[in-house]
């Protein structure tokens, strides 16, 4: 005897209530299937202003997810590079993952870019090329044990 049921799906840009209920339940025992144990893998958002003289200089957003911390963002007004700015916004969000439990911090970043070098000496290690990626170009993402 074959299935007559159908199956349809729907785009939203919200789950509706039920969906919600169904994730919950579903990831709680992918969890306990995949690891053993239930995983926190809520997000905790952080966002950081590095100011000099009062004036906004830099800014970072980490992302924090199961022990993950994530780099999102990381800019230096073009002026104020080389003077320490990115370095102590870098270390302050490892303060705050190490803070939060976290074992790594990642970050993806232009394969080419002056970015790279800059992370590499703060103890970040190659991990993956990611070939035409973001806006077709060639990204590589870094890491670092914390």
């Amino acid at each position: 005897m074959t299935d007559q049921t159908t199956t349809s799906v729907e785009v939203a840009t919200d789950l509706p209530s039920d969906a919600e209920a169904f994730t919950e339940q579903a990831w709680a025992a992918a969890d306990l299937e995949h690891f053993g144990r239930a995983v926190d893998f809520s997000k905790k958002k952080f966002s950081l202003v590095a100011r000099r003289n009062g004036t906004v200089c830099g800014i970072a957003r980490l992302q924090i997810k199961a022990g993950i911390a994530r780099i999102d963002e990381l800019l230096v007004d073009t002026s104020q590079r080389r003077l320490g700015v990115g370095t102590k916004l870098v270390r302050e969000m490892e303060q705050i993952a190490r803070q939060h439990q976290c074992h790594k911090i990642t970050l993806l970043t232009g394969k080419d870019w002056p970015a790279v070098p800059f992370y590499t000496n703060l103890g970040f290690i190659f991990v993956a090329e990611l070939p035409n990626y973001y806006a077709r170009h060639d990204f590589v993402e870094l890491a670092k044990e914390l």
